[in-house]
């Protein structure tokens, strides 16, 4: 399924045209994502690729991609974060913003590209959710120009400041991949 986002009504955008992410459920215990972003790379401060895909901290004081994931009626969530350099972090929530600590997932497999005017993601990760109810999704992106100010994206803005962590934001219902 394909999904685009929308830029936050009071925060800058001019430098990027579009952002979509491609998402999918290849296995129970699978998500799979795919952001592109196309835009005026030049008037954006974009990490360049630097695999191998490691851990970090705080990736959305710059350009990231994220996902937020949980199930159901459920208040815990995880909140999945993917720079284009390829370094990714993974939070544990049990409730709005009350965060746990790191979510214990094995590193995803990250692919990463920046070339003209399009920056391209690709992260397959396992959320550690069960595999066997739907998960409710919310994406995002966060989107750094060259003076430093932050544009966000997301599918659904609530009222008021940016929130990507809103109960409202999680609207992707995706069903377990069939197992057969």
């Amino acid at each position: 399924m394909r999904f685009l986002l929308t830029p936050h009504k009071d925060t800058p955008r001019d430098a990027v045209a579009a952002i979509s992410v491609d998402v999918a459920r290849p296995t129970p215990d699978m998500l799979s994502l795919r952001y592109l972003l196309d835009g005026d790379l030049g008037a954006l401060k974009i990490p360049l690729p630097s695999p191998p895909p490691r851990r970090a901290d705080r990736l959305w004081e710059h350009s990231c991609f994220e996902a937020f994931v949980r199930t159901p009626g459920a208040t815990d969530y995880r909140e999945l974060n993917f720079s284009p350099s390829c370094t990714w972090a993974a939070y544990r929530f049990e409730s709005y913003r009350a965060r746990l600590s790191e979510a214990a997932l094995p590193a995803p497999e990250i692919a990463s590209d920046v070339a003209g005017r399009t920056v391209t993601l690709s992260a397959t990760v396992r959320p550690d959710l069960d595999p066997e109810l739907v998960w409710e999704i919310g994406l995002a992106a966060i989107v750094e120009d060259i003076f430093g100010e932050r544009g966000f994206w997301a599918l659904v803005h609530p009222p008021g400041e940016p929130d990507f962590h809103h109960r409202d934001c999680f609207v992707v219902q995706l069903p377990p991949a069939d197992r057969r």
